[in-house]
């Protein structure tokens, strides 16, 4: 009979003999005694401090005598406690002649608000409403606007409508418009919103796809920042959300031969984790899974994309194990069955369900 052993997730290698409540198996009752954890924290080199020689004068810069020192600060001082140095006492606000003032004296003089009233006090605005009162109206059109002004922008933050419009753009920030596709919002009349495009080829607010968005005002600030220091290719392109950032990061490194791959090879990862999930009692020592042990398609994927073979066929959990790291880093592109073998083996999981 197999048995399967659980491996310390620390990369010891030893036996596991205890679980923890996050879900790792380790080999000792505490983590910190693991060896492979006693290595690492122990090649660790920590600072030290190298004492100041005694100076004439405080650091504080009160001008006595320097007496004693502390360790944490690395300086020394005039007197035990650095609070009670003239100098320090200045910066934390309770040097000689300045006293905190009581409340009662503050108000001495001062005749109170309710004086000669009596009964319960009744609010000013009680009865009144903005048709009859024009300070309610100013009020409550004020907050109206800003209302409209949060609803403009999709990615809910307020838009500096007074720092950034087109006409003040073309003036003061001429590189920014001459390198950028700038328009107001057509949707909204009497706006000053502006609309940018995403940097991302693939989505539908970029330029290939003819779409437009609405940036929050940092992200303006920041692309103005990196023209003005000639920083044009780092970061601060205009993205509507961050899943769009990082696909065209992995796409920026990548040349034209090998988008196909890239795309085909993310569709097989999608669908073996749809199958892991499923399957996971099915596929031996899953639970293993980690930083030194990795799932590993036995008809690789490179293999499957060069022969034109269906992601679903290639991420078919009787196509996937689990081997060490080293092991799938030497197997790299390399497959250990055939396509034939494939096939029979997705048949099989075919009747199956």
């Amino acid at each position: 009979m197999k048995t399967n052993l659980m491996l310390c997730d620390y990369g010891c290698g030893r036996e596991s003999k205890f679980h923890f409540k996050n879900g790792k198996y380790c080999c000792e009752r505490n983590q910190a005694l693991c060896p492979e954890s006693i290595r690492k924290s122990t090649g660790r080199k920590k600072l030290k401090i190298i004492k100041r020689d005694l100076p004439d004068l405080c650091d504080s810069g009160c001008g006595k005598e320097a007496k004693f020192y502390f360790k944490s600060v690395n300086k020394w001082c005039c007197s035990k406690n650095r609070k009670m140095c003239p100098e320090v006492r200045k910066t934390l606000g309770h040097a000689k002649g300045k006293k905190n003032v009581k409340i009662s004296q503050k108000l001495k003089g001062k005749s109170p608000w309710n004086k000669g009233k009596k009964k319960v006090q009744v609010s000013w605005s009680k009865g009144l409403t903005k048709e009859i009162n024009d300070s309610l109206k100013k009020s409550s059109n004020t907050s109206m606007k800003n209302k409209i002004n949060r609803l403009k922008n999709p990615n809910g933050s307020k838009i500096s409508m007074r720092n950034y419009n087109i006409i003040s753009i073309k003036i003061k920030h001429k590189k920014f418009f001459e390198s950028e596709d700038i328009r107001s919002n057509p949707n909204i009349t009497e706006s000053v919103e502006i609309q940018v495009r995403c940097k991302n080829p693939e989505c539908k607010n970029s330029k290939e796809n003819n779409g437009w968005f609405t940036p929050r005002s940092s992200q303006i600030h920041e692309r103005i920042r990196c023209l003005k220091n000639n920083n044009e290719n780092q970061k601060a392109f205009f993205y509507c959300s961050k899943e769009c950032k990082n696909i065209f990061n992995n796409y920026k490194n990548l040349k034209p031969k090998n988008l196909n791959l890239y795309i085909y090879r993310n569709k097989v990862y999608k669908e073996s984790e749809k199958q892991i999930r499923i399957y996971k009692d099915k596929i031996e020592n899953i639970k293993l899974r980690g930083k030194y042990y990795h799932i590993d398609h036995i008809f690789s994927i490179s293999d499957g994309f060069k022969n034109c073979i269906i992601p679903s066929v290639v991420s078919c959990y009787k196509n996937l194990r689990i081997i060490s790291g080293n092991k799938n880093l030497i197997k790299c592109a390399k497959s250990e069955i055939t396509k034939e073998e494939l096939f029979s083996r997705y048949s099989d999981y075919l009747k199956e369900n």
